[in-house]
């Protein structure tokens, strides 16, 4: 159990650290906190959901070193982090501030799904193959409270320009590390090197 909630918090950590930048315009952009904690949470479950059922499926899969090779994803999102990419446009998130809480909530879900869809599908699945329901259930609470301290620190960074600043500068570093470093984890834990040196 304790496995579960700490590699969630490692997936999680390593696949939003980025995303702390959008949380932290949105909050600018819209000036209602509760709704965009509302949408921000309803992506996280989605973008948690999904790759628990995808993991399922693939749990199926007798040899565990063949699971193992998904920890390939991860380290190739970690090396793509290195590559710089075009930076999230303001004008993308930017809205009146006198549109719907349906529409800013709805907004904020989409931006949450599109910004780290991708890396947490492909980070998530290795996490949850093989794991119980209690397991999974773990899995998504701890994801869910990770959420919510992402987005209070978010509140946090709005207000303070050099932390701003650093994150803008070096977090995607930061996520590279720790996807490679979760990648490895997945490789040697499911004893996908061990089969291929033996």
């Amino acid at each position: 159990m304790i496995e579960i909630i700490f590699n969630s918090v490692v997936a999680y950590f390593s696949t939003n650290l980025d995303y702390l930048l959008v949380l932290v315009l949105l909050l600018g952009s819209y000036k209602n906190p509760k709704l965009v904690l509302t949408g921000d949470l309803i992506g996280t479950v989605g973008l948690t959901l999904l790759p628990m059922a995808i993991a399922r499926i693939l749990g199926a899969v007798p040899e565990m070193w063949i699971l193992g090779l998904l920890g390939i994803f991860p380290i190739l999102f970690g090396i793509k982090e290195l590559i710089p990419l075009k930076p999230h446009s303001r004008d993308e998130i930017d809205g009146d501030s006198n549109i719907s809480k349906l529409r800013i909530v709805t907004k904020v879900i989409a931006i949450t799904i599109t910004a780290c869809g991708a890396d947490n599908v492909a980070v998530f699945i290795p996490i949850f193959i093989k794991k119980t329901n209690l397991e999974l259930f773990s899995a998504l609470i701890t994801m869910i409270v990770m959420a919510v301290i992402f987005f209070f620190v978010a509140i946090l960074i709005e207000d303070n320009k050099p932390i701003k600043n650093i994150l803008g500068k070096y977090g995607r570093y930061f996520s590279s590390v720790v996807y490679i470093m979760l990648g490895i984890s997945v490789l040697v834990q499911n004893g996908t090197i061990a089969h291929f040196f033996h």
